[in-house]
């Protein structure tokens, strides 16, 4: 508020806060359009980097994180064969692409193979859904 009372009109104010909830009190109580906690964001790509994931980026969306991740289809498992929409579920997760393919979004008729590389942006649940379907039996 303090500096909010100097700044010249229309400067943006940050301020770091650790605890997501007080984030949004704070942003609420002050009417800011945008608030973030940085554990919040941080916390799925340190989570998925333990894990061995290929997460490539955490994307802020309002109060959750969308994750931009490759994802290896191991031999044998339960992607194979299933076509690329199979892949697809609105608000968990999107396919954006397949790595070493041509760019732009693939077809949603082509047929999954071990070994392929989809690039995905997905929710922590969506990803965890899809690293356990990508993995091959011998790994479960």
């Amino acid at each position: 508020m303090g500096a909010r009372s100097v700044a010249p009109p229309g400067a943006r104010v940050v301020l770091r806060l650790g605890d997501g909830d007080l984030a949004a009190r704070v942003a609420k109580r002050l009417h800011l359009t945008v608030s973030r906690s940085v554990s919040f964001a941080s916390a799925p790509v340190f989570a998925a980097a333990l894990m061995g994931r290929s997460v490539i980026a955490a994307v802020p969306a309002a109060r959750r994180v969308v994750l931009i991740a490759e994802v290896r289809l191991e031999p044998g498992c339960e992607l194979i064969d299933c076509p690329v929409s199979a892949v697809d579920e609105p608000g968990r997760c999107r396919v954006l692409g397949m790595v070493g393919d041509p760019p732009g979004l693939p077809d949603p008729a082509r047929l999954l193979r071990a070994g392929d590389v989809i690039l995905i942006a997905a929710t922590r649940a969506g990803l965890s859904e899809i690293l356990v379907a990508a993995q091959g039996a011998a790994t479960r």
